[in-house]
């Protein structure tokens, strides 16, 4: 019966009348078995037969279904979407009015996973004569003109509800000393009053809330800006205290430098006054005098100057020699005179001697 399933759907789906005829005709007997053919047969994502005859815009397999108790027209996919949804999403007027003509127990206000009712596919879908043709049912089942068309085919009729003749009667009947009243107004006005009703009492609605926001925004902005506020003169105080601080760091160092360049100042005036005094004090013939005997007292080979205890040696012409460079093997002869060396200059050293400890 799996295969009778889908065999039924793939008709419904290509809009195939006559083998969804006699599929229906030849499983007729199994509709009510537990383990029998399901006219109720979904697919995957759950769409039945009737759905997918209504994507197909097959109108007459739309109404060979419908007519069918067993059949459920508020069957509802994965998506949550009905027959009438995607018939109203499409060009399906025919079907959409067999849908609604037909099936009194139809959900035109059933919605979808997304909350979209068949009136919002067909306005998503730009399809205006379908939201007309929903409104229209809408209000007429409001108004309770809707009347169930005969069955075909040998299917059995809907029954409309048996209203009590009590009731009518007491409608028609009117006491003869009240008043006659004024007539009630239409559906379609107090549909009308209601709407706008609603529309007033959400537009206050709205209203209060834009009030409520624009005060909380309000609270909410006075709050931001006394913290902003409180957290700038809190770093004002903390950059007035670190700039004190920091003018004091500067004025302590500013005492230390002066301080030490007046002890220092005063350690250099010391130093020229005593220079100063040194100075007129200085014997310079005195000083002429020794430079002139120093420069005597240079050796001529290694220019230093021979003090004590430094031996020197002479040669022939009396030029002197000091006792390192006259022990050195290169030197052999006065440097000066070429002369052989004759021996010390005790006089020299004396002189050096003299003179070096002055």
């Amino acid at each position: 019966m799996a295969r009778a399933g889908e065999v039924f759907l793939e008709s419904c789906l290509e809009g195939d009348l006559d083998r969804v005829t006699r599929i229906l005709k030849r499983e007729r007997r199994y509709w009510k078995s537990k383990n029998g053919f399901d006219i109720n047969f979904s697919d995957k994502n759950r769409r039945t037969g009737l759905m997918l005859a209504c994507l197909s815009n097959s109108p007459a397999i739309v109404d060979l279904l419908v007519q069918r108790s067993e059949v459920w027209v508020n069957a509802v996919d994965v998506f949550g979407a009905t027959a009438l949804m995607y018939a109203a999403q499409l060009d399906n007027q025919d079907c959409i009015q067999i849908l609604l003509e037909r099936r009194r127990d139809i959900d035109i206000d059933e919605e979808d996973r997304d909350n979209r009712n068949a009136e919002d596919y067909a306005r998503d879908s730009g399809r205006q004569n379908n939201v007309s043709m929903i409104r229209q049912a809408r209000a007429d089942r409001m108004r309770g003109s809707w009347t169930e068309p005969a069955g075909e085919d040998g299917i059995e009729d809907y029954l409309d509800p048996v209203e009590d003749p009590t009731e009518s009667q007491e409608l028609d009947i009117q006491p003869e000393n009240e008043p006659v009243q004024h007539l009630q107004p239409s559906v379609s006005d107090q549909l009308e009053d209601k709407c706008l009703a609603n529309f007033h009492q959400e537009r206050s609605r709205l209203q209060q809330k834009l009030e409520d926001l624009r005060k909380g925004s309000e609270e909410e902005e006075k709050l931001i800006n006394g913290q902003i506020e409180e957290k700038r003169e809190s770093l004002q105080r903390e950059f007035d205290e670190r700039l004190k601080n920091l003018e004091e760091d500067r004025q302590i160092r500013l005492d230390q430098l002066s301080k030490k360049y007046r002890a220092e100042r005063d350690s250099v005036e010391a130093v020229i006054k005593k220079l100063s005094l040194c100075l007129d004090r200085f014997d310079w013939e005195k000083f002429l005098r020794i430079s002139s005997s120093v420069s005597e007292l240079e050796c001529p080979v290694c220019l230093e100057e021979m003090r004590p205890p430094v031996k020197i040696w002479q040669c022939s012409d009396g030029h002197p020699v000091c006792d390192q460079c006259r022990r050195r093997p290169q030197v052999t002869s006065c440097p000066v005179c070429r002369q052989e060396f004759i021996g010390r200059n005790i006089l020299a050293e004396r002189i050096a001697a003299t003179i070096f400890t002055e």
